[in-house]
């Protein structure tokens, strides 16, 4: 035989022992399933009810507790009414943290601020007043079930300032945001 042949052959057969080498090499290798659970992601929602929210004078004590008609009825110095508009809010999660505060969004306050005028926000808790409403956790969050929006129109401003200024609460917006 040639060398040609004889390389082709010893060639093929050394091919052919690898290949079959190959199949009988293992590693062992083994699994388990385990049930893990399942992971949920919580929320923080609020919604408000406008049809149930109620406008009513704070000072002067003569006329408090009576309700105000914003579109009818007009503030002077030493007068403050207040919004209590009711809201519910769903926070679920560990270790939540959130702000509750307001947005005036297209509103235009300027000018009663510029005037003297504050607004103040607080929340509660049926009876009771929330005194911080920052790092609520979900249940503090949750049990928030109103609010009012107070606006004072201080007896401090005096001569023509303020007359006829406007205070167009458009938009308010109840919110709640995670820390």
């Amino acid at each position: 035989m040639n060398k040609l042949v004889k390389g082709s052959i010893a060639g093929a057969a050394g091919i052919a022992l690898l290949l079959g080498g190959a199949s009988t090499f293992a590693l062992w290798n083994a699994e388990a399933t385990v049930a893990a659970g399942e992971i949920s992601v919580g929320k923080m929602t609020v919604s408000a009810d406008q049809t149930a929210q109620t406008w009513a004078y704070v000072a002067p004590a003569a006329v408090s507790g009576t309700a105000f008609n914003p579109a009818t009825q007009k503030l002077v110095p030493g007068t403050t009414v207040v919004l209590t508009q009711p809201l519910r809010i769903d926070a679920e999660g560990a270790n939540l943290k959130a702000d509750f505060g307001f947005d005036l969004g297209k509103s235009d306050v300027t000018a009663f601020k510029n005037a003297g005028g504050t607004l103040q926000l607080r929340a509660y808790d049926g009876a009771t007043e929330i005194t911080t409403l920052t790092g609520l956790s979900a249940a503090q969050a949750s049990a928030i079930d109103r609010a009012t929006l107070t606006v004072i129109f201080p007896d401090t401003i005096s001569g023509t300032t303020g007359q006829n200024v406007k205070l167009a609460l458009t938009e308010v917006n109840f919110t709640i945001a995670q820390k």
